[in-house]
């Protein structure tokens, strides 16, 4: 039984990698930061699906990634050859509520059954994410190199994941 499924979003056309993975290594840092300070203990994992597209004379690759912990569900889609609008945010999904942080629009969606809610957000999401979860219960002193350890070590898992998911 799953107790929260979060879905990570990170959507845009970047045209301007030449080699593979360059894409991912460069795209991934952010969104596996949110994570990470969401869900300190992300280790299992797993592709669902990668693809790697030329566009013009560059490479543009996309990823969805299922991460487990507790008994939720983690899922990080990214895209980078979408010629849909561009795109960043992270839902929290609960069995009859959901919250939408949309990092691009600085704004907060609360949908229950019944009601839909739209905040505009003065300071940019990521930074409410922060302040109202992490920064209130003194976990500043947690951004470190430590977490950018972290950061860089499940990245680089993943890519060698992404690498024998291919082949």
């Amino acid at each position: 039984k799953k107790k929260l499924k979060t879905i990570l979003n990170y959507r845009n056309q970047t045209l301007k990698y030449k080699k593979k993975y360059d894409c991912l290594n460069d795209w991934l840092d952010h969104p596996l930061s949110i994570m990470l300070f969401c869900y300190s203990n992300l280790k299992e994992f797993k592709v669902i699906s990668f693809k790697r597209e030329k566009v013009k004379n560059f490479i543009c690759e996309s990823v969805k990634i299922k991460f487990y912990i507790n008994n939720s569900e983690i899922l990080l889609n990214l895209n980078t050859n979408s010629p849909k609008k561009k795109l960043r945010n992270i839902t929290f999904k609960l069995k009859n509520s959901s919250y939408i942080y949309d990092f691009y629009n600085c704004s907060l969606l609360k949908k229950t059954k019944n009601k839909k809610n739209i905040i505009s957000l003065k300071k940019n999401s990521i930074i409410k994410i922060y302040e109202k979860y992490f920064f209130k219960n003194n976990y500043k002193n947690n951004i470190s190199l430590n977490f950018s350890k972290r950061i860089y070590q499940l990245k680089k898992s993943l890519i060698e994941e992404i690498r024998t998911f291919e082949n």
